[in-house]
């Protein structure tokens, strides 16, 4: 066996290995957002209802203003992790990490980060202030002028532009890959 070849095989190996970690680790940590987000949402529910003490439902979690962007970045980690988890599983079976799959899964995460961004942008107070903002002149022309202040989530952006190009080298990566074993 010459030397690239073993070279080749015992980088092969390791990948496998590092599928299998990696996989055992996203199950581990989407596992732990699932129970971080039961509890933030048995948390807002106890809140709301008056049951923990000292609380009359009425902190910025019990009207709900922060509720839906919390919940939405759970649900974005734990999507995110999902994904992760099934890539690492496939290349843990051995399967090459550039494949159309992988790729589309990629594209998958790209497309979990904008929908966190649009549902932050869209839960925010201020983007019911920009959107009611013209009329309040009409029901009340002497009211004072508040400029809102839009959240746009730049992190969740940029994860959303750097899945999309890492999705973009993915699908080269398994055409070529998908060449090379049409070679040998």
């Amino acid at each position: 066996m010459s030397q690239r070849v073993r070279s080749i095989e015992e980088s092969r190996e390791k990948v496998v290995r590092l599928g299998k970690r990696l996989s055992m680790l996203f199950a581990a940590l989407l596992v732990a957002d699932c129970v971080a987000a039961v509890a933030f949402v048995a948390f807002v529910a106890f809140v709301a209802a008056g049951l923990l003490e000292g609380s009359d439902g009425s902190g910025a979690l019990g009207q709900g203003s922060s509720f839906i962007p919390v919940l939405a970045a759970f649900v974005t980690v734990g999507a995110v992790l999902f994904e992760l988890r099934l890539i690492a599983r496939d290349i843990s079976k051995d399967s090459s990490p550039f494949t159309a799959a992988h790729a589309r899964r990629i594209k998958v995460i790209g497309w979990v980060f904008v929908a966190n961004a649009l549902v932050e942008l869209l839960a925010s107070p201020g983007f019911a202030a920009v959107i009611l903002g013209p009329f309040e002149f009409v029901v009340q022309p002497s009211a004072s002028v508040d400029f809102p202040v839009l959240p746009v989530d730049v992190g969740a952006i940029a994860a959303a532009i750097v899945s999309f190009s890492l999705s973009a080298v993915w699908r080269y990566g398994s055409l070529i890959q998908s060449q090379v074993d049409d070679l040998v």
